[in-house]
This record gives C-alpha cells, sequence and structure tokens, in this order.
C-alpha cells in the first residue's frame, strides 16, 4: 500500500493543474489510513525547524502545486499548514487528497492543522459538500464521503509551537487561554467547536480594539487588540504568533511584527486580487517569505485525469 500511495503523490506532483478522478473505494480507504496518523498526534504539535508554513488553501490546487514547486517537495521538506484547506475553490478534493496522502506517507514531514472551514456546517455552505455532490452523484455515496471527510477534520490538530518560540494556530488567541497545556489538554474528536477551540479557530486582530471584542463581523468569536496580543504572547513565553484565516496580500504584519498573517490562495473565491505567500523558518529561527502572484486558472477549470 506504501508503493500505491507514493505513486498517487507522484502522480498528483506530475499532472499538473487538472481535476482527478478518484473512485469511492480509494478516497474512503485514504481517510482510513490518515485517521490513524492524526489520532496519534498531539492537539498541540511541537515542530522543529527548518520549516516552510502555509496558511489557507481553499480548494486552489493550482497554488498548492506552486508552492510545492517553487518551495520544494512535500516528500523532502518539511510543511505545516495552518487550515482551511476546502472550499471557495474548486478544487477541494484534490487539495486534501494530496495533503492527506503526504501524511500518511511521511508523517514527520507534513502537518495539517484544522481551520474553521474543516467544521461541517461551514464546509456544507462554501463549497466543499457541493464539490463532493457533484462529483459523487450517487445517492449512497457524497454523504457518506461527506461525513467521513468531517469525521478526520474533527480530530484535526489545533495548534502547533515551532522550535519552542512561534505558535501556530488558524485564527488567533482566545480570553480563556492562559498556558499553552490548555491546548495540549484539548480532546478530540470535536466537531462543532466551542469556547476555546472556537477562538482558536476564528478570533481575528484588529488594532482599533482594547483587549478582547466581540466579533460582530463574523458573528462569532473575539477580535484582539495589539497590547492584548503582546500581553497574551508574553504570558504564553512564545515571541511570535502565526496564523491563517483571513484574507491578505500575501502576508501581513500586526502589533510590532509579533504577529503574522499569511494567505497561501491567490484571487481567494474570485471576490479578491490577492497574491500569495508562505513563510520559510531556518533552522536559526530566521522569518523569510516566498511570495507567490496572481494568475490566470480559468484554462484549467474542465479538465480531467484517470480515475485512481
Amino acid at each position: 500500500m506504501k508503493e500505491t500511495f507514493d505513486e498517487l503523490i507522484e502522480q498528483h506532483l506530475k499532472s499538473g493543474c487538472v481535476h482527478h478522478s478518484y473512485t469511492i473505494d480509494s478516497v474512503l480507504e485514504i481517510l482510513a489510513q490518515v485517521e490513524k496518523a492524526i489520532e496519534d498526534e498531539s492537539t498541540l504539535l511541537k515542530i522543529d525547524v527548518p520549516l516552510k508554513i502555509c496558511g489557507d488553501i481553499h480548494g486552489h490546487y493550482c497554488d498548492l502545486l506552486r508552492i510545492f514547486e517553487r518551495c520544494g517537495s512535500p516528500i523532502e521538506n518539511r510543511y505545516l499548514f495552518l487550515g482551511d484547506y476546502v472550499d471557495r475553490g474548486s478544487y477541494s478534493m484534490e487539495v486534501i487528497v494530496l495533503l492527506f496522502l503526504c501524511k500518511i506517507q511521511y508523517p514527520m514531514q507534513i502537518f495539517l492543522l484544522r481551520g474553521n472551514h474543516e467544521i461541517p456546517s461551514i464546509n456544507r455552505t462554501y463549497g466543499f459538500y457541493t464539490e463532493i455532490r457533484r462529483r459523487y452523484n450517487n445517492p449512497d455515496e457524497w454523504p457518506l464521503l461527506h461525513r467521513r471527510f468531517n469525521e478526520i477534520f474533527s480530530k484535526m490538530p489545533l495548534a502547533a509551537v515551532v522550535a519552542g518560540h512561534i505558535l501556530c494556530v488558524h485564527g488567533g488567541i482566545s480570553p480563556s487561554l492562559r498556558n499553552l497545556q490548555q491546548i495540549a489538554d484539548i480532546r478530540r474528536p470535536i466537531t462543532e467547536p466551542s469556547g476555546l477551540v472556537r477562538d482558536l479557530l476564528w478570533s481575528d486582530p484588529d488594532a482599533s480594539v482594547s483587549g478582547f471584542v466581540k466579533n460582530r463581523t463574523r458573528q462569532i468569536s473575539y477580535f484582539f487588540g495589539e497590547e492584548q496580543l503582546i500581553n497574551k504572547l508574553n504570558e504564553l513565553n512564545i515571541d511570535c504568533l502565526i496564523r491563517g484565516h483571513q484574507v491578505v496580500n500575501g502576508f501581513a504584519f500586526f502589533a510590532d511584527r509579533r504577529m503574522i498573517t499569511i494567505f497561501s490562495a491567490t484571487s481567494c473565491h474570485r471576490m479578491y486580487n490577492n497574491s500569495a505567500a508562505i513563510i520559510q523558518v531556518s533552522s536559526a529561527l530566521e522569518i523569510s517569505f516566498v511570495t507567490f502572484d496572481v494568475w490566470d486558472i480559468s484554462k484549467y477549470e474542465t479538465e480531467m485525469v484517470g480515475t485512481l
């Protein structure tokens, strides 16, 4: 089976930005295998450097392939993804299948955090559910696949500490977060997050607020201000927070560079003309950015390769 999965990874990396046709049996086998790998991990990952950190991908398979082509194969380089693999873009299946294959075969090279779009009520609304239903029109297949994907999502880690100095989450901090052990102690699976877990996936920075303020924009979780973030990081003995969750032009700093927002999908859901970026953390904990310009993917929309 290992040889088969390696061949599938190679096929994805070499066949370009095209849709793949997956049998339901092959997807269910991949999900069963990745479930074991994810269940073996802590809710709070501890990851060494060097490391490449990617923000939201949102079904932008072409951007994911560009990242691997330019920044190095996931087989030979260590990657951390901050969640939001599905929805928005039209290649959610390709994105999540490739990343899950890499996680199965190279569990110490690929680390996958949960994002707010890895929640059933969200990915049922913003594209993933519709994509599965379109690609598996058998009424016995698409409900099963959507349920199984979300069972895996419910078990994904929620945060990572990189080299003891950098905290990585999808969303942000929480007023209830007092120490990192709280995150490590969170028991999974979690279907619909609440409390601390909700905030790790949903909260946002806002330089205009002081402390924590209800997030009226998303109607969930909080906005946190610069001073609150700095105080929280000092309390946690963390130098920097890296998160995704918001569309930015590649990357954006906050609170005197104590926080970086990274976004790794270009032209997110066709409402933004944003570029993308990933973060590279060196062995000396030096941070650099690799940026990706917007490109036209419309010519790839209908291409398909053989069944897996």
